[in-house]
């Protein structure tokens, strides 16, 4: 055996070395790859043994990596996506998409999958359900993934374009029958105003389209995600702001109303992003599925 080739590094180090070296910070890293940060400086302490070289320098404000690890980085990058997408070929079922997406987006996307579903049986969608809005095929098991963001997104080719995220308040009919249309900032002040993100930026985006002035409601509540607050928002708890496209089900239906009617574009969207190399045929048949769904 050549001389090279009888130390070859742990793929868990490696990994751990890329996931470091993209956040420059442990706790992140750990985090992500659902480790300890024992675990995670462990295996960066046995990379750094078996190249002899330092990877990481500490900081106050974090990590930095050493123009060695900056050298690396790509290389590192580059074997372990090929590694992956060998063993992917190799392993996966060719008929299966394991699907990432947003845990608020469910409401529009199940129909769409049934739709899928109808017109192509021989696929079948593993969809897993998540707080967050992106994804990173080089450490997690997925084949696509809607993600949500900024339009500038879909500059990127490897996101696909979805829909805008279009923003107006909505709560239950009788909530909305005690609110004065002609006075939205005073009326809407007086109820517990319901918000998806500590920063409230979805409300003020909302307000500020309509020149009102900032809301200082008596009560509000923050969630962890929409599909939470919206839920709040149909029990009757207050007025959730929320993305018509997302609450179509419940506009439709009535169990929830949009009393102002006035509709604004946050400037972000959802996309479906597709790995950068060798997406599997399922992930090129949904991908131009969803670029033109079928009239429902």
């Amino acid at each position: 055996m050549p001389e090279s080739m009888k130390h070859i590094p742990s793929t868990k180090a490696l990994q751990a070395f890329i996931t470091t070296a993209r956040s420059l910070n442990i706790t992140q890293a750990a985090r992500s790859l659902n480790l300890t940060q024992g675990a995670i400086s462990r295996q960066i302490a046995s990379l750094e043994a078996d190249l002899g070289i330092t990877l990481f320098q500490r900081k106050a404000r974090g990590l930095s990596m050493t123009p060695e690890a900056k050298l690396l980085l790509p290389d590192v990058m580059q074997a372990m996506d090929i590694l992956h997408t060998a063993i992917d070929r190799i392993t996966a079922n060719q008929n299966s998409i394991r699907l990432k997406a947003p845990s608020c987006i469910t409401y529009w996307l199940m129909p769409t999958l049934q739709d899928f579903q109808r017109e192509h049986p021989e696929f079948d969608v593993e969809l897993t359900s998540t707080t967050k809005h992106d994804v990173d095929f080089a450490i997690e098991p997925f084949d696509v993934a809607i993600c949500y963001g900024n339009e500038s997104l879909g500059e990127d080719g490897s996101y696909q374009w979805l829909f805008d995220e279009v923003l107006t308040p909505m709560c239950t009919a009788d909530l909305a029958a005690t609110l004065d249309m002609e006075r939205p900032a005073e009326s809407l002040s007086q109820h517990v105003l319901l918000h998806a993100n500590a920063e409230q930026s979805d409300w003020q985006c909302w307000q500020s389209s309509l020149g009102l002035p900032p809301l200082r409601a008596d009560r509000n509540q923050i969630f962890a995600t929409l599909d939470m607050a919206t839920n709040a928002a149909l029990r009757g708890y207050g007025i959730v702001i929320g993305d018509v496209n997302l609450a179509r089900h419940e506009l439709d239906t009535d169990r929830l109303v949009a009393p102002f009617g006035h509709q604004v574009k946050s400037g972000k969207a959802y996309f479906l992003k597709r790995p950068s190399s060798h997406p599997s045929q399922g992930v090129e048949t949904l991908s131009a599925f969803l670029a033109s769904p079928p009239e429902r």
